[in-house]
């Protein structure tokens, strides 16, 4: 007991002169700067202001940026003598943040890199034209050869930023189609409608630039797609087992989606046979929490996937009906998924 209070006390004694080291930097202005609501092209140089109240050089300052977007003037501080005052800035770039955000630096001494103080900027990155997607816009198909058609309506949030009035465009092959109209109705409101033409594996990423009016800052706004060829359907099991074609049959199985849509009754299955009964949920596991869709249920993502729980029911009718196929089995299908099948196994024959 006494060998390990003599140890807190030597401790606390080498550390003490560190911890007045830090108390000596002493922050004169606010650790965090709201800058509230701003557009994506208001750059800003933000200041923060310190002071050594102590009687000792600080030095071996060193910053660290949160994100690519913030960056600190300079990376390193390496004196700062008593009494002097000594001003970190910092150059935030907001062009790729949507909507509330919070970045920074971080400081940290030489002598005590386990201890950060982290300096702030944080507000509301505000979009130019209030319903057009800021974010990549991911399509999918289980086709070789897809027709994708988006429409968007969208407003400006300032007349200042105005489009151009219409602009139609159609891509040397023909690909590609680009249709803006402007309301003659509602001021600064737009309505765009991108048709494009897409094979499997040749172009899976294009983007789209409408010119921008009113600003210096903003030449052009870019609609980024990404096509997908991808999305297919996991059954687990994959394989159900008959024992007994005398007795009904009732099974749990699993199925999961490449996609978060919640279309749960979009999932079909064929053959549509007679004393075949199929009741879906979406699943969510013990050990995730869970929210509440519009329908009452709750609903379960994984990594943008959704999970289907299906309990079927066959009557012994429809088992013998499903086992004169040439290849027993249910078919799954879903909106733009491959679709996959659950095969049906007798095992009745076979004695235990």
């Amino acid at each position: 007991m006494k060998k390990d209070l003599c140890l807190t006390i030597i401790s606390l004694l080498l550390i003490l002169p560190f911890y007045r080291l830090c108390a000596a930097l002493e922050l004169t202005s606010e650790a965090n700067i709201e800058l509230g609501d701003i557009y994506s092209f208001e750059r800003s140089t933000n200041h923060f202001h310190f002071v050594n109240t102590g009687d000792k050089v600080i030095s071996g300052i060193h910053i660290t940026a949160t994100c690519p977007c913030i960056q600190p003037l300079k990376n390193s501080v390496t004196a700062i003598k008593p009494g002097e005052k000594y001003t970190i800035s910092t150059y935030f770039k907001p062009e790729t943040i949507d909507g509330s955000f919070k970045r920074g630096i971080w400081l940290t001494l030489e002598s005590m890199p386990e201890q950060k103080t982290l300096l702030s900027v944080t507000g509301s990155v505000m979009p130019l034209f209030k319903g057009l997607p800021t974010r990549e816009i991911v399509e999918y198909s289980s086709n070789t050869t897809e027709v994708f058609t988006n429409i968007f309506n969208f407003i400006a949030n300032t007349t200042n930023y105005t489009l151009c009035s219409n602009l139609s465009t159609v891509n040397s092959n023909s690909e590609q189609k680009v249709i803006l109209e402007k309301s003659s109705r509602v001021e600064n409101t737009y309505k765009l409608t991108t048709i494009q033409k897409v094979e499997k594996g040749r172009i899976v990423r294009r983007s789209i630039k409408i010119p921008v009016k009113g600003t210096p800052e903003v030449k052009d706004i870019e609609l980024k797609f990404r096509f997908r060829f991808d999305a297919s359907l996991k059954a687990t099991p994959s394989k159900i087992a008959i024992r007994d074609l005398s007795q009904p049959l009732s099974k749990s199985f699993f199925i999961r989606t490449s996609t978060a849509d919640k279309m749960i009754d979009q999932l079909t299955y064929e053959p549509d046979i007679e004393g075949i009964t199929l009741n879906k949920s979406i699943y969510i596991p013990r050990n995730r929490s869970s929210r509440q869709s519009n329908t009452g249920k709750s609903t379960y993502t994984h990594k943008r996937k959704t999970t289907y729980r299906c309990d079927l029911q066959i009557s012994p009718d429809a088992l013998k009906q499903l086992l004169t196929m040439k290849v027993p089995a249910l078919t799954f299908r879903y909106p733009k998924h491959k679709s996959t099948i659950i095969r049906i196994i007798d095992l009745s024959s076979i004695k235990r």
